[in-house]
Order: structure tokens, then sequence, then C-alpha cells
């Protein structure tokens, strides 16, 4: 009888603790716990999970946090841990990771219950050069947070093998021109010898300037009365491809002899006159010269037909070697003077040397007889 009894209060006491401490889930395991130390009543407490999984990406990816009967979740992406209930970002919508980056996160539930801390690794293999990773904006921090960028990878820009400037390309279609114009006066050559060598001048150029135009520039110069220096670089046979001072000073004469302003820059009316009077041209004898008669004075500035036709005589003459270019200028007042003196008609310190007055006029006009 006693025995019976005594197993009747076994089992009522059984019941009683049962009652008084109801079996509950514990974390992770899922074994139960008893007792007014378990977390939550009825509620399983698990750490996050991440969708998509963590693992290698070939472009950014959006992910979303989840955890069961949590109160909130707070995460971090710079290595630190989270913790409940104010430690890294409050989860509040899907974080977009552009980059690798780690993404710790935690779930936090009543009573001040916590989970473990989990960890997602995402590893993004793309050029990026930054990432900014977004999410809610709880009491626990910002919004988005920087993640630093993995090692940079530079993408080689593949440039062509024979890429050239416009200075050299224009350079390379100087020298072409000048490769031309020596071949035309090879050419020409057979008939005789040309006046101007062909030059032309395609920009504009002043001291400083650089190029086989500079050189080419420097040749017509020298060919035609007007040197650049007597020796050494920029002389006969020397030219260089740089416009220096020394080249300005040959211009200066070269300008002030066709009637232009003597400024020593190689603008559009220099290269012009230039071009106009380098024209290759077939030297003429005295009888083969225009039928023009001198009878007006002629002096430093005259310009017109009867100029022309008096440098062509004295370049017969062989006493002017520039172009005739109908303007009388220093370089034609200079051989109006070896001719008076070639001729007596004239001496220095005399009146009208230098001058083609009448008796100088009359011996042209005989010349052309």
């Amino acid at each position: 009888m006693n025995r019976i009894v005594n197993s009747k209060t076994l089992l009522i006491c059984a019941i009683g603790f049962l009652v008084a401490f109801p079996v509950l889930a514990s974390e992770i395991t899922g074994s139960l716990c008893t007792g007014v130390n378990c977390p939550v009543e009825g509620t399983v407490v698990a750490p996050p999970t991440a969708s998509p999984a963590a693992g290698s990406y070939t472009s950014a990816q959006s992910v979303a946090l989840d955890a069961t009967g949590e109160t909130s979740i707070r995460y971090t992406t710079d290595g630190s841990a989270p913790a409940c209930p104010s430690t890294g970002t409050t989860y509040s919508s899907a974080i977009s990771v552009g980059s690798s980056a780690t993404i710790k996160a935690i779930a936090c539930y009543a009573n001040s219950a916590s989970s473990t801390v989990a960890s997602f690794a995402y590893t993004i293999t793309t050029s990026a050069a930054a990432v900014t990773v977004s999410g809610g904006g709880g009491g626990g921090g910002g919004g988005s947070v920087y993640v630093a960028p993995t090692t940079p990878t530079t993408t080689p820009v593949a440039t062509p093998a024979n890429v050239s400037t416009s200075a050299s390309v224009q350079s390379q279609l100087n020298t072409l021109l000048a490769q031309l114009k020596t071949l035309q006066s090879q050419a020409g050559g057979a008939q005789g010898p040309t006046t101007g060598g062909g030059a032309s001048f395609a920009r504009n150029m002043q001291v400083g300037s650089r190029g086989e135009d500079a050189r080419q520039l420097q040749v017509f110069l020298n060919n035609n009365g007007f040197p650049v220096t007597a020796s050494g670089a920029g002389s006969p046979g020397h030219e260089t491809n740089l416009f220096g001072n020394a080249t300005r000073a040959a211009l200066v004469r070269y300008q002030a002899s066709i009637g232009l302003p003597a400024t020593g820059y190689l603008g559009p009316l220099t290269r012009a006159k230039i071009a106009e009077n380098s024209a290759p041209t077939t030297p003429s004898s005295p009888a083969a010269a225009p039928r023009t008669a001198f009878n007006r004075p002629l002096g430093a500035g005259s310009k017109g037909t009867d100029i022309t036709a008096l440098q062509r005589i004295l370049k017969n003459e062989g006493l002017l070697s520039v172009p005739a270019t109908g303007y009388f200028g220093a370089l034609t007042e200079s051989a109006v003077k070896a001719f008076q003196e070639k001729y007596n008609i004239a001496k220095p310190g005399d009146s009208g040397y230098g001058f083609v007055g009448p008796k100088t006029r009359a011996k042209l006009n005989g010349l052309m007889q």
C-alpha cells in the first residue's frame, strides 16, 4: 500500500515540475531547455541565413538576410563582429555587394537574447574600383558602408604600333613635299637650272619653329641671296630644321626686298610671295626678254612690269640672284649700281647712282634690240 502511495506522489511531483518549468528549444542544437533562464518561450534562437549563399560571383550581388522570430538583425562589413542590441548596422533591406566583402550578422531576440554571429564571405571578380554596401538605416549605424576594394587589376590599353602626333605627321608631309620638289627639279634639269627651287610652305613660322619646312626656308633664303649665315649651322649646305634668330634676320632682308613688312615672321603674305617667286622657270637670253621699253625713271619703291623686265636683264647680266618680283628693292638697287659701273654709266658719288635715269634706260633699251 505504501508503495502505491509513493508512486502516485512521485508522478504528481513530476507533473508539477513540468508545469512549473516548461520545456523550451535551445539555440542552434535544437536541444530543450527548462527553467526561467530560457530566452524566449516557444522560439528557436538561430543565427541569420543569407541569400544568395556566400561564394564567388562575377557580378554584384544583392544579399538578403533572414532569421526566424528575431526582433532585429545587425550586421557589419568591415571585419568587426556585430552584437545586440546596438553594435553594427540594423538590417532593413537587401545589401548590395559590388566587390569582395565579408558580411557578419547576428539575430537579436526578446529578453536580450541573441544568436551566434554568422559570417558570409563573397568574392566578386569585377573591375570596379570600389563598392558601396548599402542597407537599412537603423539606430545602430548609417545606411551605407564603404568596402575597400580588393587588389586592383589594370587592363592594358592596346595602342597602335605607329601612332604619330600631328607635329610628326606635318614633318613627314613636309619631307615628302621636299622630295617631290627635288624630283621635279631633277626632271626639269634637262631644260636648264631653275631659279626658285620650288619652295612652298603650308604653315606660318617664327623663331622657335622646327621642322623640315624650317630647313627648306633656310635653303630658299640661302639660294636667293639672303644667306642665313656665312658658315656653320644654317649656312648653304648646312641648313637645319630650327627657325632661329639668324633665319629671322635673313627673312627680314628678303621681306624688305619684295616690299612686305620686314617682321621676320613667315605669314600668309610672305608664303604666297615665296610660292609665286620660286616657281621653276628657265632663264632666257637677252634676246628672248620681253620687249618692254624703259621710258620712265625707276628707283627704290617702284613697281610694275618694267621693273620685272629690268630685273630679268640684271639676272641675265649676272648681277641679280633673286627672282624677278616687279618690285624695286634694295637688292635691285645694288644690281643697278653694278650695271651702271659695268657699262661706265655712273659710279659711287655720281648723281643718279643706283637710279634708272636717261642714260641707264638708254643702255637697257639698247640691250633689248
